[in-house]
């Protein structure tokens, strides 16, 4: 009686044994590839990333000595874009490149709104065109 239990018992315990082996793959590939598409993943968003030096981004001051900061914009081919952020806006501003150390740049109110959070234009005097 007992062999024939301790038999039964190898005999089960061996099958179950190959039945885990034979249903279940290795799991180690499956992370391995997991952790491979997740860095490559990553270093794909990372490189769509910009960088904020890159960026046309200006901060827009009220005076040239850039002492009264107003708002922040962005600058393309001349013009600055920015969001209106008051009623009343001044005809002339300063800009200079965010976090920069150069010198600030004059201009001129384009296109203005009635509303706050509207879009507006200030051109710079280097971007008129000047036509005889």
């Amino acid at each position: 009686m007992q062999k024939r239990s301790l038999v039964f018992l190898f005999i089960l315990s061996i099958s179950l044994l190959v039945v885990n082996i034979f249903f279940k793959p290795p799991a180690s590939d499956k992370k391995a590839e997991k952790n491979i598409e997740h860095v490559v993943a990553s270093k794909t968003l990372e490189s769509r990333v910009a960088v904020q030096a890159g960026l046309p981004l200006v901060d827009i001051y009220k005076d040239q000595n850039a002492k009264t900061y107003l708002t922040s914009g962005l600058l393309f081919e001349g013009k600055v874009l920015t969001l209106q952020w008051d009623e009343t806006l001044p005809e002339e501003v300063f800009y200079k490149k965010s976090h920069s150390s150069f010198p600030t740049e004059k201009a001129s109110l384009v296109q203005s709104n009635s509303s706050v959070s509207d879009p507006i234009i200030f051109e710079s005097q280097a971007g008129k065109l000047i036509t005889a």
